[in-house]
């Protein structure tokens, strides 16, 4: 029995470290309709929590497109300093740019550090 304990657990393991870092590095690796389609799926997510679960408000993108929010997270990911931060903040990023309520530079300073594993 211990030896199929060990065997389950290297093997959640080994599938828990293949999984990848939703990061810049990963987004630009998408294609457009792909990055569109996370776009709309984290939004959607956004939505369902905010119904649901009592969440105050989901990122909200006023009358942007989910394209116009694809080509903005990508314009994020253009700095190279963004690259390690993850896409759910991208995405929290644009919203609040779209929205006219842009985050601060030390906010953004913060995720860099943090993405970096810099304290």
């Amino acid at each position: 029995m211990k030896t199929f304990a060990l065997v389950v657990l290297l093997c959640v393991g080994a599938t828990a470290a293949d999984q990848p870092k939703h990061n810049g590095n990963w987004w630009t690796e998408l294609s457009p309709p792909m990055k569109t389609a996370f776009v709309v799926g984290f939004y959607e997510g956004e939505v369902y929590t905010a119904v649901h679960f009592g969440k105050e408000e989901p990122f909200p993108i006023g009358d942007a497109t989910f394209g116009q929010a694809r080509d903005a997270v990508d314009a994020f990911y253009a700095d190279p300093t963004n690259r390690l931060i993850l896409v759910g903040y991208a995405i929290e990023y644009v919203s609040a740019s779209i929205m006219g309520k842009p985050k601060t530079q030390e906010w953004l300073l913060t995720l860099r550090r943090t993405a970096a594993g810099v304290k």
